[in-house]
């Protein structure tokens, strides 16, 4: 039922790919920054801190911003910030810009658009069927952390003495997840 749903793939592709892109950085970074860029581990750590502020950011505003705008707007919303954060990390080394403040601090942006997309994407999802919300909800998660792994097998192929590219597939997986944000605006009755 929940797959004949075009609105349910669209949120579950949004969540996926938004998922794929956080993984995929999470796993590279370490590597990129301390190994190429010549950090130590506790200077990587703290650096670390710089994008966690943004999620904690995100989810702080999420509930307000929510009552405000509605589900859908906010997973636009969320996705596209999310996406801005993207453009700016591909950006920095596409000009030559090779430093670990450049491989964290547009994550800055990315994960608040994340901490701003994931629980309305996540309540839009399970939404679609109300009655199959549980199965909804399952599957969405298979699909989420299904899609993290993969860009983090992927990301492990990839070379690892610059940030370019994973700033390169952060910025495909997001495209990908701004697609599906607006499918999925299109496709669900207005709120």
């Amino acid at each position: 039922m929940l797959i004949g749903e075009p609105a349910y793939i669209a949120y579950s592709i949004n969540i996926g790919l938004i998922s794929g892109g956080i993984f995929a950085w999470l796993a590279e970074t370490p590597i990129v920054l301390i190994e190429s860029y010549g950090l130590g581990p506790d200077e990587y750590g703290l650096l670390l801190l710089t994008a966690t502020v943004g999620a904690f950011l995100g989810y702080a505003n999420s509930i307000w911003m929510a009552s405000r705008f509605g589900v859908n707007r906010m997973i636009v919303i969320g996705t596209c910030t999310g996406f801005a954060g993207a453009c700016i990390y591909l950006a920095l080394p596409l000009a030559g810009v090779f430093t670990p403040w450049a491989a964290v601090t547009p994550m800055v942006l990315y994960s608040f658009g994340l901490a701003i997309t994931f629980p309305s994407v996540m309540a839009a999802a399970v939404s679609v069927r109300p009655d199959y919300a549980g199965t909804a909800a399952a599957m969405n998660g298979l699909l989420q952390y299904g899609t993290a792994a993969t860009t983090t097998l992927i990301v492990g192929q990839l070379p690892h003495d610059t940030h370019l590219p994973l700033a390169c597939l952060i910025f495909i997986t997001q495209s990908g997840a701004v697609v599906a944000a607006i499918a999925g605006w299109r496709l669900r009755p207005a709120e």
